[in-house]
């Protein structure tokens, strides 16, 4: 198993999840019309953290149902995985929660693709950056090549920034921007930057015992500068709580415990607390084994316009998480598609049982 020990972070690969190459059973797991084979296979590779790993399945891996066979798998199974984003085609940056109970350390590392070919390979690899803070959930970069990071849940959720001469070795520095929420926001899950540059913010809380979630807009002027108890621009109550992204079209898909929400940039012009009608709403449908895609954890649109959604659904105490492939032509309108393809991630067989946040990046060659 691949540990992060506090005072040597040096990485090592455990030998038993790596493979040579991709490897997806020819037939199909799911139940309904599925085709297992595609023209050609994707150009990128879709990176998944799932409870303390990271791990990436290969662009020919993902073009048929089955089993799913990471390339590579690394980190601490007593960790939690809180976020993952790439800087370019080279710079792959992670957040890790550590147990204080196991004497976790918690810490945002980068590591180069040629790092992770290294790794692939079994080879021992140190981060180019480690740098310890207080974890983090989701984490992405801005356009100005600023990271953004989410704080582990607590009572008071905020976003801390940390500029591109900030992200070295060691302990953090002081984030150059600390943006603190108002309570009734709640626990960041997922957050993305939209092409005009506001802050989309997904949360989930409890109140009074029942969970509630939101997706709240902040505008650049609104986190120009550190600030406390901010009220977001606008806040689409009930609208999220799992996980967002935008397509290439500029529309905010939005995951919730019952369904996945699609909305256009025009209807996303009010301010305050508002209550706005999904222009698409797509729901789930069995997928074999006993469970479904209602319950998504992340998403993410591949360059052919996509969906690829993360879940984890547990069947009688057996974890049957996988990963969902919408294609375009299918969410074009509400309803319940069937998934073009379905990689079923049992544990038992590669670890990666638990998928939540996803994002596409560079192939491991």
């Amino acid at each position: 198993m691949l540990h992060w020990p506090a005072q040597i972070r040096v990485i090592v690969l455990a030998c038993i999840f790596a493979v040579a190459s991709i490897v997806v059973s020819s037939t199909a797991a799911v139940s309904g019309d599925v085709s297992n084979k595609r023209p050609q296979a994707s150009a990128q590779a879709l990176w998944v953290t799932n409870l303390g790993m990271f791990s990436d399945l290969q662009g020919r891996g993902l073009t048929h149902s089955g089993v799913a066979h990471p390339k590579l798998v690394f980190g601490n199974p007593a960790d939690y995985a809180g976020g993952l984003a790439f800087k370019g085609d080279d710079e792959l940056w992670g957040a890790v929660m550590g147990d204080p109970s196991l004497r976790g350390t918690s810490f945002i590392f980068q590591l180069t693709t040629a790092q992770l070919r290294k790794l692939a390979k079994h080879e021992r690899v140190k981060p180019a950056i480690e740098m310890d803070n207080a974890g983090g959930a989701a984490l992405h970069f801005d356009s100005a090549g600023n990271l953004w990071v989410a704080t582990p849940p607590s009572d008071i959720p905020d976003l801390v920034m940390y500029s591109p001469d900030q992200l070295v070795s060691g302990t953090a520095p002081p984030p150059a921007r600390t943006i603190t929420f108002v309570d009734s926001i709640g626990n960041i899950t997922d957050f993305a930057f939209d092409s005009s540059g506001n802050l989309w913010v997904d949360t989930d809380y409890s109140s009074n015992g029942e969970e509630q979630a939101a997706l709240s807009e902040l505008t650049p002027d609104q986190f120009a500068a550190s600030g406390s108890s901010i009220m977001p621009h606008l806040q689409l109550p009930g609208a999220a709580g799992k996980a967002l992204a935008f397509d290439s079209s500029g529309d905010l898909w939005a995951a919730t415990e019952a369904a996945i929400y699609m909305y256009p940039p025009t209807e996303l012009t009010g301010t305050g607390v508002q209550s706005v009608t999904p222009a698409i709403t797509i729901r789930s449908v069995p997928v074999g084994r006993g469970a479904s895609f209602g319950d998504p954890d992340g998403l993410a649109f591949d360059a052919q316009g996509n969906l690829w959604v993360a879940s984890s659904s547990d069947v009688g105490g057996i974890n049957f998480g996988g990963i969902a492939e919408y294609t375009a032509d299918e969410i074009t309108s509400s309803g319940s598609p069937q998934p073009k393809v379905v990689l079923w991630a049992n544990r038992r067989q590669t670890n990666l049982g638990s998928p939540s946040l996803i994002t596409f990046g560079p192939q491991l060659k």
